[in-house]
């Protein structure tokens, strides 16, 4: 993965792109970085049954009455996003982690 982002989103080649929806950031990534995320939308949409997917702070995102979650693909890293509290509990209960 070291070649990260392809085209427009990889700000040091090329201006930031203007994205609408989950699959216009995707088709933009390298494909590991697009399966890895692909995989891990499909188990936010099953954790999160009725979210509806956007674009949050260029992101894509998933919102439940206001957006709980987030991820992103960088140069060398994929990354999740807690955008509240609630989320982050809810994620380290399912996951057994300690906060």
């Amino acid at each position: 993965m070291d070649e990260g982002l392809k085209g427009p989103l990889n700000a040091k080649e090329e201006p930031a792109m203007t994205v609408n929806t989950i699959d216009d950031y995707l088709a933009n990534l390298v494909p590991e970085q697009q399966s890895a995320l692909d995989k891990l939308r499909k188990q936010i949409r099953a954790a999160a049954p009725g979210a509806e997917e956007c674009i949050s702070y260029s992101l894509p995102a998933f919102r439940k009455g206001r957006v709980v979650c987030g991820f992103g693909a960088a140069k060398k890293h994929c990354a999740l996003y807690m955008f509240s509290d609630s989320t982050l509990n809810a994620f380290a209960m399912i996951y057994q982690v300690t906060m």
